[in-house]
């Protein structure tokens, strides 16, 4: 993926993050406040999706109530990213047209094609800059410094209540984009 275009993706996550703010609340409450109505599912096939609250006239993210927290922090803000970057949703706002371009639900363990594999790789990236915005996650790193790689990302996931392979995925990229 181009550098560039990741930066995008990175900034987009983390300026959201801002947007979506009371960053000391709980995701699912801030997403709601921006207008993202948040369900509770039980199912062992898949941790979450997206689709259009026809009722509520707003987007609609389902989460399987078996994962963890740190899971579903992850998986809330995974389909944020599919919202805003796929379907072009803009928070605090009227969104109704994003509901016709709704289409395809796909859930993780199924078949993906390329096209479909980066964008989740995207999707992911933006997700981890959401949870862990640029500032934040260079004032963590300046105050845990003398951490080593392992225990930096491990503490990532307990400081900002993701799990272990988002913190690798967000630890990752920021060092990555920060040395380009």
């Amino acid at each position: 993926m181009d550098t560039s275009y990741r930066r995008e993706i990175d900034n987009l996550g983390s300026e959201l993050s801002k947007i979506i703010s009371c960053y000391d609340r709980p995701i699912d409450e801030r997403l709601t406040k921006a207008g993202i109505t948040i369900k509770y599912f039980i199912n062992k096939k898949f941790d979450a999706f997206l689709r259009w609250d026809e009722e509520n006239d707003c987007p609609l993210i389902a989460l399987n109530a078996n994962q963890s927290q740190n899971r579903m922090n992850f998986s809330m803000a995974h389909e944020l990213g599919h919202l805003v970057i796929n379907y072009g949703w803009i928070p605090f706002q009227i969104n109704s047209d994003v509901n016709s371009k709704m289409i395809d639900i796909k859930y993780r363990g199924g078949e993906y094609t390329k096209k479909e594999r980066h964008e989740e790789t995207i999707v992911n990236e933006f997700a981890a800059a959401f949870l862990v915005p640029n500032d934040k996650l260079t004032e963590f790193i300046e105050r845990n410094h003398e951490l080593n790689y392992q225990e930096m990302i491990i503490k990532i996931s307990d400081d900002f209540n993701i799990s272990v392979d988002a913190a690798k995925i967000r630890l990752d990229n920021f060092l990555s984009l920060s040395e380009s």
